[in-house]
Formats: C-alpha cells, sequence, structure tokens
C-alpha cells in the first residue's frame, strides 16, 4: 500500500493532509497513478512553503523530474491537476 492512496471501488483515492483537513488529490485507475499524485502533491506542498518539512513519499524525486518532461498528456495533466487543487 503507498502513502496517501486508497482504494475507492475499483479505482484508487489520492488524498493529502494540508490546511489542517485531508485535500482530495483525485480518483485514479491504477493505485500507482495515486500515489505518483499524492508524490506530486507532498513535494509541492514543500515548495510552495505550505509546508516546512518533507513529507514522506512514495518514489525516489528523479522518477517525477522524469514524468514532468514526458509528452503524454495524462501525466502532464495530473501534475496540472495536483497543482490546481493545492492553490
Amino acid at each position: 500500500m503507498f502513502k496517501g492512496v486508497s482504494p475507492n471501488g475499483s479505482q484508487w483515492k489520492a488524498q493529502i493532509w494540508c490546511r489542517g483537513g485531508y485535500l482530495y488529490l483525485g480518483t485514479y485507475d491504477t493505485e500507482r497513478e495515486a500515489a505518483l499524485a499524492f508524490d506530486i502533491a507532498a513535494r509541492m506542498l514543500v515548495e510552495n512553503g505550505l509546508r516546512s518539512a518533507e513529507l514522506p513519499v512514495n518514489f525516489p524525486k528523479h522518477q517525477l523530474g522524469e514524468l514532468r518532461s514526458l509528452s503524454d498528456q495524462h501525466y502532464k495533466g495530473m501534475f496540472e491537476d495536483v497543482e490546481e487543487r493545492l492553490t
């Protein structure tokens, strides 16, 4: 089981603790995609000064950097969706 991920019917839900409550990050087809959404949000919270300490994450940072450069619209959309929810 990945951090910030829970089953939601036949899909997987991602959420993260932010501003005194859980922030819903979306529902994804795979557990791995939901875990990636959590990791993206965790790192964005620190980068944007909304958290002072690093959160435990599911994947090494270099894997997220590789995903940012992918041309696959699905993953680009995931970054944009998570960023929108955090602002």
